[in-house]
């Protein structure tokens, strides 16, 4: 028994004594390395984020952030009450259209959102000049929104800025 222990004690005390056998790079690396960002690693017009760092940092926004883009030229505040109906713009000056994904992201609707006035008459004017089938487009009547069947963002935004909206 007393034989067994002492190699055991030899042979750690050589494990100790023996030189350090460790890549020279991993005793530079710090055990824990803090994560320094705080806001999401997805950058605009950058889909994937393959060959940076961990602790990689997006870049800042083009425009600062206190102030809000111009929006594009749009009637009047007076032109557009004359109308039968306004959609007002977001704080953020963008139109207030969106896509909505439903029943397991199967179901794609497009939503215009922000509406004031006759909305039936908005609802038949975007279906006469987008030519949309009638049955594809709804207005919620509890919260006033239209639901347009498909994806029909891109078209909606440009009918929207060309009405001065």
């Amino acid at each position: 028994m007393s034989r067994s222990l002492t190699r055991a004690l030899t042979s750690s005390r050589a494990s100790l004594l023996r030189p350090c056998q460790t890549p020279a790079n991993t005793l530079l690396r710090p055990l824990f390395t803090p994560t320094t960002h705080t806001r999401s690693l997805t950058v605009p017009g950058q889909t994937s984020l393959k060959g940076k760092g961990r602790n990689y940092i997006a870049p800042e926004l083009k425009r600062p952030k206190g102030r809000a883009p111009t929006p594009p030229p749009a009637k009047s505040r007076e032109e557009l009450a004359k109308g039968p109906y306004v959609v007002a713009r977001t704080p953020s000056v963008a139109l207030p259209v969106y896509r909505k994904w439903s029943a397991g992201n199967t179901k794609l609707t497009t939503m215009v959102q922000k509406i004031t006035g006759n909305k039936q008459r908005l609802k038949d004017d975007l279906v006469r000049d987008l030519q949309l089938n009638e049955e594809h487009v709804r207005l919620n009547p509890i919260t006033n929104h239209l639901e347009i069947k498909g994806d029909q963002l891109s078209k909606i935004q440009q009918w929207l800025i060309q009405k001065g909206f």
